[in-house]
C-alpha cells in the first residue's frame, strides 16, 4: 500500500479556502494566498528533508493537479 500512497499522508482539508479562489484579489487577499502557498511549500520541504523521503506529491480532493492550481492562482496574484 505505501508503495502507491507513500509513508506519510497529511490532509489539509479542501483547497478552496486555502487558495482563496472565491475571494476578489485585493492586496490583503493576495498576501494571504502568497503566505498560504509559502507555508505549504516550506512545510512539505521540511517533512521531505527530515523524513528522508525521496519525493513528495501534492494532491487535491477535486482530483485536479494541486501544483498546477497553485501556479495558476499565484499567476493571478502577480
Amino acid at each position: 500500500m505505501f508503495e502507491q500512497e507513500g509513508h506519510i499522508q497529511i490532509d489539509f482539508g479542501i483547497d478552496t479556502p486555502f487558495l482563496q479562489e472565491q475571494v476578489k484579489l485585493t492586496a490583503e487577499a493576495e498576501a494571504k494566498v502568497r503566505a498560504n502557498v509559502q507555508k505549504l511549500v516550506e512545510f512539505t520541504g521540511a517533512v521531505e528533508k527530515n523524513s528522508g523521503a525521496s519525493a513528495r506529491l501534492l494532491w487535491s480532493e477535486s482530483e485536479e493537479n494541486l501544483a498546477q492550481k497553485l501556479i495558476a492562482r499565484l499567476q493571478k496574484v502577480q
